[in-house]
């Protein structure tokens, strides 16, 4: 497969799982409210990426690390909601 062609194929399942995404939070969103499916991503996400950390590195370090940094670059975290 060339690069070409794999680009096309991520974009095209980057899509799909896009319009997934939206029609699943939209029923959650209509069953337990529209914030309550934000906090519940928000913290699925937060669980996984917890897990994830612990898994690859094996401590908490990271999160301690960030804050060794000026607040204007934790500012992307909050972009990314």
């Amino acid at each position: 497969m060339t690069g070409s062609a794999l680009a096309v194929l991520l974009s095209v399942v980057a899509g799909l799982a896009g319009a997934v995404q939206v029609s699943m939070m939209s029923q959650l969103g209509d069953r337990i409210s529209i914030v309550g499916a934000v906090a519940f991503a928000t913290l699925f996400t937060t669980v996984v990426s917890v897990v994830l950390l612990l898994i690859f590195q094996r401590s908490f370090v990271a999160y301690r690390d960030a804050f060794n940094h000026p607040w204007w670059m934790l500012m992307a975290a909050f972009w990314a909601c």
